[in-house]
């Protein structure tokens, strides 16, 4: 819809039957204002063959700004490709600003590099935001993939993944790779991999606290390789998550309410206060 976008983009409900090219969204390639209340559904399919530099968001390739409640529903289908740089995010590619009280639901596939739920690769702040689609990298040499972000080099807190997450190298329920900050978050992700999967981060080099994750697999909350720290954070049941304790231990240090709980709601596991409104 624009190149970049620099004042205001709200209340937009989107249906896109779209092919385009690297560096792209359907909102805007970059984004250095405020994109609110936007709702976009249908299929997104990247076009180009170039090797290297596919760079693909849902709403914007490269957020400098502020995007808040923003649903992605959309399918988003990469390049399928051996090389590197296919970045893929279901809001946006990269993130250097806010990613506020957003969530997506549609399947990303055909990708190899960075592919998050949410941004492919965050080196600002993402913050209650939530992932309930389904992430296949579906290629070969797959690598660095999370049901919130595929690699996370700022902070990340208050966010949730339910999706799956299939693909050959290192993933997380929360993040891949990490040197940043991951707080407040939890995963019940099927994460299926050929070789090493965190439940939370793959390789962190950075903090992980009061995170957790149910157990699918061969795998712990991160990589045995990893030089960063853990506290507070590990492995629950199923049951553990959707009970009323568990909501405490969500909430405690948020300044207000942030999470809530209703059985008939999420599947029953904690979900965000916003998504009431």
């Amino acid at each position: 819809m624009f190149s970049e976008n620099k004042g205001s983009i709200e209340n937009l409900r989107v249906d896109v039957d779209a092919y385009i090219r690297a560096y792209s969204g359907i909102i805007c390639s970059i984004n250095t204002g405020k994109i609110a209340d936007i709702e976009l559904s249908g299929t997104i399919e990247y076009t180009s063959s170039s090797a290297g530099g596919n760079w693909l968001g849902g709403i914007c390739y490269n957020n400098k700004g502020e995007i808040v409640k923003v649903c992605n529903y959309a399918e988003i289908k990469g390049y399928n490709s051996t090389s590197t740089g296919n970045y893929i995010g279901g809001i946006c590619s990269q993130n250097h600003g806010i990613v506020q009280q957003c969530k997506n639901e549609g399947k990303i596939w055909n990708a190899n590099n960075a592919i998050g739920g949410i941004v492919g690769l965050n080196y600002q702040t993402v913050k209650e935001c939530a992932n309930k689609g389904r992430i296949d990298a579906n290629v070969s040499a797959s690598y660095h993939l999370g049901g919130i972000a595929g690699r996370n080099n700022g902070e990340i807190y208050n966010c949730y993944n339910l999706g799956s997450i299939t693909g050959q190298l290192v993933k997380g329920g929360i993040v891949g790779p990490s040197d940043g900050n991951i707080k407040n978050c939890y995963s019940i992700a099927d994460i299926t991999t050929e070789y090493q999967a965190g439940g939370i981060v793959s390789t962190n080099s950075g903090k992980v606290t009061n995170c957790w994750y149910v157990k699918k697999g061969n795998y712990d909350i991160q990589l045995s390789t990893s030089t960063g720290t853990v506290e507070s954070s590990g492995e629950k049941t199923e049951a553990e998550m959707k009970d009323n304790a568990f909501l405490d231990v969500l909430n405690a240090g948020n300044d207000e309410i942030t999470w809530n709980l209703d059985r008939r709601k999420n599947n029953g596991y904690p979900y965000l206060a916003w998504e009431d409104e």
